[in-house]
């Protein structure tokens, strides 16, 4: 596993998610001062949340160092931020039927 034990994965996954929150709240305001409509508000929260993958991954490529466990965080951040984003995507749609 890298070199990582169980404890830093749980930290790994707590900051992940914390800084996913922290972006969708961002986003949600920004939105908000905009005056943007209900519908533009929330496809403007997910998409600007959204971080590329691919890009990501390019990145590491081009750093000499062992990068590792970086990718497994990456990979992490990716997974968690679909999740949220489906499970809260989910909530406002059962919400607002």
């Amino acid at each position: 596993m890298l070199g990582l034990g169980i404890a830093e994965y749980a930290l790994i996954l707590g900051a992940v998610c914390l800084v996913h929150v922290l972006l969708l709240a961002i986003n949600r305001q920004v939105g908000k001062m905009l005056r943007l409509p209900t519908a533009d508000l929330k496809a403007l929260v997910f998409v600007t949340s959204q971080k590329t993958l691919p890009i990501s991954v390019a990145v590491l490529t081009g750093i000499e160092y062992d990068t590792g466990s970086a990718v497994i965080v990456l990979l992490m951040f990716h997974f968690m931020q679909i999740f949220m984003d489906s499970s809260i995507a989910s909530y406002l749609h059962r919400k607002t039927d």
